[in-house]
């Protein structure tokens, strides 16, 4: 009888114990659920901060994209043949005439992607001081491919001197960037002659005699996070004279 019911005290004393704490296998079931858990939640929190990423990513595209439309716009308004300087000009470059882009821009991009450039007289913005050069200005929009890199910058240049000869490959040498994130950019003016009307990708006042009647504007935008905006408008021009 004493043994038995000492018996009874150990395996009631071994089953309170038993109760106290958790088991190796109880252990590692939570730690994996745990884990498993902690995945769920920084999943998630990975696919929204991508999301984040990106929408911002896009904004940031089409605000630049807002950008060079108003800009440009704004030039083109301002564009004229300055009837009282025999310098003024518009002229449209399809740098990728003949299936390769101009040797001036070296840009080395596949036949489908336009990068064209614009150049123009017309009348600047800045304040003028007696005796120094006049508001009458030539105003070119580029492309100039980022060295090593196989992406492009928009580039803008403005000069003053249009009272004397400009030169317009020095002035595309120079200039602020608008953005380094172009894949594309593309420019076509309307003519209207007694044929009709038609949008052509090159254009040259000299021959012309004369503004185009509008220009077309057509871009993309996008970002090493993968984002894309495409930008398309028709802009009207200044005196077509």
């Amino acid at each position: 009888m004493w043994s038995l019911e000492k018996n009874r005290r150990r395996v009631r004393a071994a089953s309170s114990g038993s109760r106290v704490g958790f088991t190796l296998v109880e252990m590692l079931v939570a730690v994996a659920v745990l884990g498993i858990m902690m995945g769920i939640v920084y999943g998630a929190f990975a696919r929204a901060s991508a999301v984040t990423v990106r929408m911002e990513s896009y904004m940031d595209l089409n605000h630049v994209s807002l950008f060079i439309i108003s800009r440009l716009a704004d030039d083109l308004a301002s564009a004229s043949m300055l009837p009282n300087n025999q310098r003024g000009f518009m002229l449209g470059e399809n740098m990728n005439t003949n299936g390769k882009l101009g040797a001036e821009s070296k840009l080395g991009v596949e036949d489908k992607v336009r990068m064209d450039r614009i150049s123009f007289t017309g009348f600047g913005r800045r304040l003028v001081s007696p005796g120094t050069a006049s508001d009458q200005a030539v105003i070119m929009w580029y492309v100039h491919k980022n060295p090593d890199k196989d992406t492009f910058t928009l580039m803008r240049s403005e000069s003053f001197n249009t009272l004397d000869e400009v030169d317009r490959e020095q002035l595309a040498g120079g200039g602020f960037d608008i953005t380094d994130t172009l894949r594309s950019f593309q420019i076509s003016y309307l003519k209207i002659s007694g044929a009709g009307a038609k949008w052509v990708d090159e254009f040259d006042s000299k021959t012309e005699g004369k503004l185009p009647e509008m220009v077309q504007l057509k871009f993309t935008l996008r970002d090493d996070k993968g984002s894309q905006v495409n930008g398309s408008t028709i802009l009207p021009l200044g005196a077509r004279l």
